[in-house]
């Protein structure tokens, strides 16, 4: 039978009925009268599609401000960034937009700056004097991947530096000064890899 809300003037005797079945079909009622932890809550979802018309579609997010702490399972969405927070952590994980090429978040700095999981790329320039990019703990960016890449043509070196106690490949720093190089870094949860 398919689900439905009772019509006015159409359902008498069987409103009780109807809603019970309607309000059943996504959400659990284990005993039904008896109050339980999981009664109300949903057991499924099911979303309708939606079409080519403005304000149809099937999901649709409000930017606004992600947590202060990450909550295991929770969808966030905030500017021009969509959130899922997994629950061995539990850590907040971005998750890629991509179009006809996969997009990377691209910043330019010219100062010591200290990489969040929000960026993945970074142009350095040095122009103006040698400067240090400090990598996050390497426990709270497990499997982030990071590239940062020397633009000027001075000598003065870029430094990635770890946090805590981490390493870059064995060891506390890794410099480039040369430009035009780049390091691309990946943390496996415990320290960072030069890959």
């Amino acid at each position: 039978m398919t689900q439905r809300l009772p019509v006015v003037n159409s359902d008498d005797g069987t409103w009780g009925t109807l809603l019970n079945d309607f309000i059943n079909k996504e959400h659990y009622d284990v005993t039904p009268g008896t109050p339980h932890a999981d009664s109300g809550q949903h057991k499924n979802i099911t979303i309708k599609a939606g079409s080519a018309t403005a304000g149809t579609a099937p999901i649709k997010f409000t930017s606004g401000t992600v947590l202060g702490t990450p909550e295991a399972g929770a969808m966030e969405f905030n500017s021009d960034a969509l959130y899922f927070t997994i629950t061995t952590g539990p850590t907040r994980k971005t998750i890629a937009f991509t179009e006809s090429n996969i997009v990377f978040s691209t910043t330019s700095k010219t100062g010591d700056y200290t990489i969040t999981t929000a960026d993945t790329v970074i142009l350095a320039d040095a122009v103006g004097a040698p400067f240090a990019i400090t990598l996050p703990l390497a426990s709270s960016a497990s499997g982030y991947r990071f590239f940062v890449k020397k633009i000027d043509s001075t000598t003065n070196a870029v430094t990635l530096t770890r946090s805590g106690s981490d390493t870059i490949d064995g060891s506390t720093t890794a410099a480039i000064s040369v430009q035009y190089t780049s390091l691309s870094v990946l943390s496996n949860g415990t320290n960072w890899f030069i890959v």
